[in-house]
């Protein structure tokens, strides 16, 4: 029987041996870009929505980090009311600056589809007929300088009658957005990570908060922090699921590559990070 740590090592190897061609540098933008916690950047390219990882100061005034080849998001969800959600989060927020979008449009979130994973063995990704995902948001407007800023909500509905929780494990929900005057989105994935034990702690929030900085301490450095756990329980393997999908998602350019690790070059010394858990309350 294949055990979870068994497979958190084939899962690292593997990863390890598909980024050996990359540099170095490379490697380093890919730790901040998956698990960071950061924001959604919607941008044009070509007349076409497009999407990418940024990391934000603290006043949302301009980015320490951007990936503009990033197509793999993750959050942690938690139980929620609003909307007929079963579990949701506001994290990550979605993000464009002036001028990267047409100047009163509105912006629209699409779901694509669901898979998923219970965390055991290798990622086997599959539909799950007790679920689906949605947002919990409408259309937004884009300022007059075409920026905006929005957390929306984000979750999981639980289709079936039966009063029980949705299964633990990884919910991969496959997006697109929509802007009015522009063609859609190539698809990108959030990848959300389920746990029913979340229910029953005092402050649900705070306590995936907390997963989420572990999460994201394990994912920088799989050999130097121990594996992220909530109740005795591993959840490292989020890390083998985000490997999954970044192996068919979009992968940067080498000219790309050396770009995001130049623009990492004065955060070295900093690593500041956004929340990977949820922020329920946060509606910007």
């Amino acid at each position: 029987m294949t055990t979870r740590s068994s497979h958190l090592c084939f899962s690292i190897v593997l990863r390890t041996a598909a980024l050996a061609s990359l540099l170095v540098a490379a490697k380093v933008g890919d730790a901040w870009g998956h698990g960071a916690g950061g924001d959604v950047a919607v941008f044009t390219t070509g007349g076409q929505v497009d999407v990418g990882f940024a990391v934000l100061d603290d006043n949302d005034e301009f980015r320490e980090f951007f990936d503009p080849a990033d197509s793999v998001f993750q959050t942690i969800l938690v139980p929620q009311v609003l909307g007929g959600l079963a579990v949701g989060s506001t994290e990550p927020g979605y993000d464009a600056f002036p001028g990267d979008l047409p100047p009163g449009a509105q912006l629209t979130y699409n779901v694509l589809g669901l898979e998923y994973w219970d965390g055991v063995g290798t990622p086997s990704f599959a539909p799950p007929v007790w679920a689906e995902a949605s947002f919990f948001a409408g259309p937004v407007s884009i300022s007059a300088n075409g920026s905006f800023h929005h957390h929306p909500l984000f979750g999981i509905r639980d289709l079936t009658p039966d009063g029980l929780p949705l299964p633990d494990g990884v919910y991969a929900a496959k997006l697109s957005l929509s802007v009015t005057g522009l063609l859609d989105s190539d698809p990108f994935y959030m990848l959300a990570l389920v746990i029913d034990a979340l229910g029953a702690d005092p402050d649900p929030a705070d306590a995936a908060e907390q997963l989420g900085e572990a999460i994201m301490a394990y994912q920088e450095d799989p050999l130097g922090n121990p594996e992220p756990t909530y109740g005795g329980v591993s959840y490292a393997y989020l890390a083998a699921a985000v490997a999954h999908y970044e192996s068919f998602a979009n992968v940067p350019e080498p000219t790309g590559a050396l770009l995001c690790a130049a623009s990492l070059l004065g955060l070295l010394c900093v690593r500041r990070r956004r929340r990977l858990g949820p922020l329920a309350t946060k509606q910007i």
